[in-house]
C-alpha cells in the first residue's frame, strides 16, 4: 500500500511485465483497518465521496490530489479525442 500515486504508477510501470494477473491498488486501506486512520462518516460513505472527507481531514492531500487528477482527466480527454501518442 504506496498510496498515491506512487501505486499507481508503480502498477503502470509493471503490468505489461507480469503478463497477467491482477493488479489491485489499495490505497489508505490498510491504515483505515489496522485503526491508524478512521473511516469517513456514514454520510461520506453512501454518497460516495470519501475523498473529499480525506482531504477536508488532510489538507496536505489537497495538492496532490489536484495535481494527479488534472493530469488523469487531461489525459482522459486526449484518449477520448483520439490524440494518443
Amino acid at each position: 500500500a504506496l498510496g498515491a500515486p506512487k501505486q499507481e504508477l508503480l502498477i503502470h510501470k509493471y503490468y505489461r511485465r507480469a503478463g497477467k494477473g491482477v493488479f489491485i491498488g489499495v490505497g489508505g486501506s490498510f491504515d483505515v483497518l489496522s485503526g491508524r486512520k478512521k473511516r469517513a462518516p456514514a454520510f461520506f460513505i453512501r454518497h460516495n465521496l470519501e475523498w473529499l472527507y480525506r482531504i477536508a481531514s488532510e489538507p496536505k492531500r489537497l495538492k496532490r490530489f489536484w495535481d494527479s487528477n488534472v493530469k488523469f482527466l487531461f489525459e482522459l480527454r486526449k484518449e477520448k479525442n483520439g490524440n494518443r501518442r
